[in-house]
Order: C-alpha cells, then sequence, then structure tokens
C-alpha cells in the first residue's frame, strides 16, 4: 500500500524540494509564504491523556502523526488549498504505515460536500460516500467518539460520483519548527469542474476542508471567509466617490 501510494501520488503531482521557505507551486499571491498557522499543535477534539486540544499522543512520536496547518483561497479560476503536516502523505512507524486521509472540502459549513482522493487524484462529490478513520494498530479506531468526531477520510470512489481532477504539488524538506519533518501538500482545483457540478460562487461565503491520517491520532478542519472584508467594501466605495468627484469637477 505504502509504494502504491507514494507512486501514484508522484505520477500525478509535482514533488518539490525547499530547502528553508515554500514557493507555492500555484497559489503564488493567494498565500503568504508562512507554511504554520493556528492548527500547529492544536487538535479540534480534546484526546485522552494529553493536555487540552493537543494532539495525541503528544511528545516526539505524536509528532509524526501531526496536521500542522491549513490555509484555501480562490481567484477568478481555481481553489486552492494547502495542508502543512508532518507525515506527507502518510508515516511509517513500528512497521506499519499509517496513511493519509483522502482530502475533502465544501463551502458554508459543509466540509464533505467534494474531495480529491490521493490515488488518482480525482475530484469527487461524495455527500455520505466517505470512510471514517479506519481499523488500524495503535489508532483511534476502537473509540467511537473519537472516531465520529475525525470523520471523513476516505472517498469511496464505486459510490461517489467522478467531477475532474486536480493538481497539486508536494513540497518536502521545509524548515523544521517542530519535531518531525514537514511536508506541505499543495492543491489547485478549477473552479469550472464545481460550477458544472451547481456550485455558485458568486454566493458562497466560506470555503471549508478536512483531512485526517489513518490513526486518528489528529486532523484538520478550518475554513476561509471569501466575502470581502468591510474594511476593503469601504475602501472601494471611498475609491469610487472619489473617481466620481474628480469625475464631475473635469466637467
Amino acid at each position: 500500500m505504502k509504494k502504491a501510494l507514494i507512486f501514484s501520488f508522484i505520477l500525478m503531482f509535482a514533488l518539490v524540494g525547499n530547502a528553508s521557505a515554500i514557493t507555492w507551486t500555484y497559489a503564488s499571491g493567494v498565500f503568504d509564504q508562512e507554511i504554520f498557522d493556528h492548527n500547529n499543535d492544536w487538535a479540534p477534539i480534546n484526546y485522552p491523556n494529553v493536555p487540552d486540544h493537543t494532539p495525541s499522543p503528544g511528545g516526539n512520536v505524536g509528532e509524526m502523526f501531526d496536521v500542522e496547518g491549513g490555509k484555501c483561497g480562490m481567484d477568478a479560476d481555481y481553489l486552492y488549498f494547502a495542508v502543512t503536516s508532518s507525515y506527507g502523505l502518510g508515516v511509517e512507524y513500528d512497521n506499519f504505515y499509517y496513511e493519509a486521509g483522502d482530502f475533502f472540502f465544501g463551502f458554508d459549513g459543509m466540509d464533505t460536500q467534494f474531495g480529491i482522493d490521493y490515488d488518482d487524484g480525482g475530484i469527487y462529490a461524495v455527500g455520505d460516500y466517505f470512510n471514517y478513520i479506519p481499523q488500524t494498530p495503535a489508532g483511534y479506531h476502537n473509540n467511537l467518539s473519537i472516531k465520529m468526531a475525525v470523520g471523513a477520510f476516505s472517498i469511496d470512489t464505486e459510490l461517489a460520483t467522478a467531477i475532474g481532477q486536480a493538481e497539486g504539488a508536494l513540497h518536502e524538506g521545509l524548515t523544521e519548527i517542530v519535531t518531525g519533518d514537514t511536508y506541505v501538500a499543495e492543491l489547485r482545483i478549477a473552479k469550472s469542474y464545481l460550477m458544472d457540478y451547481g456550485v455558485d460562487f458568486g454566493s458562497i461565503q466560506t470555503i471549508d476542508f478536512r483531512q485526517t491520517i489513518a490513526c486518528g491520532n489528529d486532523f484538520i478542519e478550518d475554513s476561509c471567509n471569501v466575502i470581502p472584508e468591510p474594511t476593503t467594501m469601504a475602501l472601494l466605495g471611498l475609491g469610487l466617490l472619489g473617481t466620481g468627484l474628480i469625475a464631475r469637477r473635469k466637467k
């Protein structure tokens, strides 16, 4: 599974090395160069026997299985996502390989409307056609409350509806500010795929996304606001007002 997963990902996605700071493959001008955010060392739920909202099990070993942040944004033609983790597409520990879960996203509080399958790069309308964190050794599969809270893990591609193909890049060798390796999986999705499926980008307010790892040790669920900030709208209004006044004076 490990070799097949990594081989298929490298076939579809550019593998990018970067020694100190990230250079975005697709999202230049959409994201800043900071790869970490408020989710670093913070989990959306409380795990047993660790401090409040710390990814489990904590410490140096736990850091190998952590999500460290996420970003999203869009321009006229594309949606952009980036997930920083210490496992990339998965991590091997104690003779077992823990896969990264597929990437899920949606709009206005629904973060599992669509998904990207890391095996084939396909974009799918998933609805309820996904699996929860799988049965893995040393994971939280036997804790039902955590399994349900972690939520979507992999897309059932036989039931979900294929609607397009994503582009992606896996950045590795980034500066470490936490224990363990640091990777960024960057994704770009043509908005036309989603518009053909009925998404109205003129009315949505947030882009929402999530991803986990097979053991359920840590996951990310986050969103970004795609409505212009009130201050931005105010500045735009002042600019238009100023332009109107200048035009009137010239008359």
